[in-house]
């Protein structure tokens, strides 16, 4: 369902370097101007924590 918004360059990988198999997918989208809000960074902090575990 991405890929066409990814290789249209409207989605981009924040995190190029981690990559996870698995059957499912999971993507954090947000507007740009919304990376620095706290309650994102913590949200993405604890998925990606989640992630690697």
């Amino acid at each position: 369902m991405a890929h066409d918004d990814l290789a249209a360059g409207r989605l981009v990988r924040l995190f190029p370097e981690i990559s996870l198999a698995s059957p499912l997918a999971y993507y954090v989208v947000y507007r740009l101007e919304c990376a620095s809000l706290p309650k994102l960074a913590a949200f993405r902090a604890w998925l990606f924590n989640e992630a690697e575990q």
